[in-house]
């Protein structure tokens, strides 16, 4: 698939897979932010138990294709993170949880083979698994692996457990929270300093990046993701127009 490129103010697009794109199509990072798909799609669309009918399970299920084999999807991680790791400089962020095969707990740093400097838990104050015999799992971790080459000291006295909720999309059915990137930017990327997130979605932490003057390099391979962080790219330069 070749990868189509569009540069909107300080923020540089691509459109295409993230393996070929980080391979051939940019240079050195500051910080990678990231929250990859979890592989965690609902086998039958139409939801089962409490959640039957629910939807934004069917809204998910039509929104991106989530039910790789799991050795598949391991192994997939692993090559798109050992790339991003060549690429930046600093930290890489990235966003997971811990996800259940027969019964087992599959937690991300045990398929994250990276030295980790700093965890963050998000509490996001809700749950959608109340009927799978175990407390209902209500947060999820953000992983820095790596070190800091840039350190914002103010930054030292903010707690490691955030309680954030979940941001809501039209067109996306799990955007990132604005308030679970700002802090990770602020924190370890300097003024002017370039932000990665190689599976960016709708471009919310390129948002996040430009309006905390950043730069920001972001890939997708859907394309209505890809065309809609393309418009919210647009829209903020539009809105910082005098």
């Amino acid at each position: 698939m070749a990868h189509k490129k569009v540069v909107i103010g300080n923020a540089t697009l691509y459109y295409g897979d993230c393996v070929q794109v980080l391979k051939n199509g940019i240079g050195r990072v500051d910080i990678t932010v990231t929250s990859p798909r979890y592989n965690t799609l609902h086998h039958a669309p139409q939801g089962s138990g409490i959640f039957k009918a629910n939807k934004w399970i069917k809204r998910s299920a039509n929104a991106y294709d989530d039910k790789t084999d799991e050795k598949e999807y391991q192994q997939w991680l692993r090559t798109v993170f050992d790339l991003c790791q060549i690429k930046t400089r600093g930290l890489m962020w990235i966003n997971h949880k811990v996800r259940y095969r027969g019964r087992v707990g599959i937690h991300p740093l045990r398929i994250l083979p990276y030295p980790l400097y700093m965890e963050v838990i998000w509490e996001r104050g809700r749950s959608l698994a109340l009927n799978s015999n175990r407390f209902a799992p209500s947060h999820e971790g953000v992983w820095g692996f790596g070190k800091p080459h840039y350190w914002n000291e103010f930054e030292n006295s903010r707690l490691s457990v955030w309680r954030i909720p979940p941001a809501f999309d039209a067109v996306h059915p799990c955007p990132f929270p604005r308030k679970l990137v700002e802090p990770l930017i602020l924190a370890s990327c300097p003024f002017g300093g370039i932000v990665l997130d190689p599976m960016m979605g709708i471009g919310t932490t390129g948002l996040v990046a430009l309006s905390q003057g950043r730069r920001f390099i972001g890939i997708e391979n859907k394309k209505k993701f890809f065309d809609r962080a393309c418009r919210n790219m647009e829209e903020f330069y539009l809105k910082k127009r005098p």
